[in-house]
């Protein structure tokens, strides 16, 4: 039996439930809610879409799902998540869901082992009900008091609150040793930094003493750490601050724990807010109707109303071979490594081929694509591009481009290194 059952399991039970109350800290803009004011929810084409690329679903395609962050426990069977009115957990094995009783995080938590989490918190009443990330860290900014983490054991139902000596907590994440969590914040000098809290000794210290500038987007590995240096991601060794590789434009780069892999997180190129049906094959006079139906609808639109939205984009870098992959076949941010077998993954999924669906967690394995990529062949759904550019480059060789993906049915097969 393999270690990754345990997703797989939650899928018939996750799938049954859906969020109907509004994120009141996601990074949806304007135009993004406007397009999805304007459509209509498809099940069966959300579930067609999704099924083409073995993605699985962690909430109803359908429901309102309007969540800011989500992030699986490292046992696969704990799916933590971010509503209006805080933290909830849903549990796998009964479709449960469970509130953490705490005042309304700032920012997503972490899961610092199976059942024990870590969330942000702005000093006590100084955020406004329905704030949003970005809103509650400008509310708290001149607030008095210190700002917080909560440490949430599920197992006992304790809840502990710890000040921290720094304030304005994002990017939390598990350091990998004990349970210490590492985060950005702002010091004494109003410089966002990265640092880290050992909740045993109930210290926190700078985790990277070989950088003296300002860390944002902060991702963490054993042997490997990222971070946004102004327009640009670095990719560093974790011990001596070496520079591995840098993408320029990027938001986040998230490197894979064995260190080859990593996932960089950039604005794609914008796609219509209306016209979303690209997946689709229409024979040439279908198409043109639908052409002048598009265009004809695009002019009667009023002149405030936007007419693009910028899709969250995916590239794989490969640290080892030196090459950078397009993932074209689906969009998505707040990406993480599911840590219980490689190499299942988990973002928030914004839309695949194109279309821009309700906003869900989607998880999947990218074992089988990375296989390919490592044999020189181009599979179904990615494009090679240029390592420093991130243009299109020409088909590797020996790749028909129509080789399917991971049949989708879990990992019921020993893993295999790339």
């Amino acid at each position: 039996m393999t270690r990754a059952l345990p997703l797989l399991a939650m899928t018939s039970v996750v799938l049954s439930w859906g969020c109907d109350r509004d994120d009141i800290y996601g990074e949806s803009t304007f135009s993004q809610n406007v397009a999805l004011a304007y459509a209509e929810c498809d099940a069966g084409e959300i579930k067609f879409l999704t099924g083409k690329h073995a993605i699985h679903l962690g909430f109803k395609p359908c429901g309102s799902n309007k969540f800011a962050a989500a992030s699986w426990s490292p046992d696969g069977t704990l799916l933590y998540f971010q509503l209006t009115h805080g933290g909830h957990i849903l549990v796998g094995e009964t479709g449960d869901i469970e509130t953490i009783p705490t005042e309304t995080p700032v920012g997503p938590a972490t899961w610092i082992r199976d059942n024990y989490l870590a969330i942000p918190l702005a000093p006590s009443g100084s955020v406004e009900l329905g704030a949003s990330e970005e809103e509650a860290h400008k509310q708290a900014a001149s607030a008095d008091g210190a700002w917080r983490l909560a440490l949430y054991d599920r197992g006992s139902a304790a809840l502990e609150l710890v000040d921290l000596p720094v304030r304005s907590p994002r990017d939390l994440q598990h350091t990998g040793t004990g349970t210490q969590v590492a985060m950005t914040a702002l010091g004494d000098d109003n410089v966002r930094r990265a640092w880290v809290y050992d909740p045993l000794t109930g210290e926190t210290t700078r985790l990277l003493p070989w950088w003296e500038g300002a860390v944002e987007s902060l991702v963490v590995t054993p042997s490997l750490v990222s971070f946004k240096d102004g327009d640009t991601v670095t990719i560093r060794q974790r011990t001596d601050g070496n520079e591995v590789a840098q993408v320029a434009g990027a938001n986040r780069a998230i490197p894979h724990p064995e260190g080859r892999y990593v996932m960089v997180e950039q604005d794609g190129a914008p796609i219509s807010l209306f016209v979303q049906e690209g997946w689709r094959e229409l024979d040439p006079e279908r198409e043109a109707r639908e052409k002048a139906r598009q265009e004809q609808w695009m002019e009667n639109l009023p002149e405030w109303a936007p007419r693009e939205a910028v899709p969250p984009e995916l590239h794989i870098l490969d640290l080892e071979q030196h090459t950078r992959t397009k993932i074209t076949a689906f969009y998505g941010d707040r990406f993480e490594w599911l840590p219980r077998e490689n190499y299942w993954c988990s973002m928030l999924l914004w839309g695949v081929e194109g279309k821009q669906l309700h906003a869900n967690v989607g998880y999947l394995n990218i074992h089988e694509r990375l296989r390919m990529l490592d044999s020189d062949q181009e599979p179904y759904g990615m494009e090679r591009v240029d390592w420093t550019t991130g243009a299109p480059v020409s088909t590797v060789s020996g790749s028909t481009g129509d080789v399917s993906p991971e049949s989708g049915d879990g990992p019921d097969m020993p893993t295999k290194t790339p």
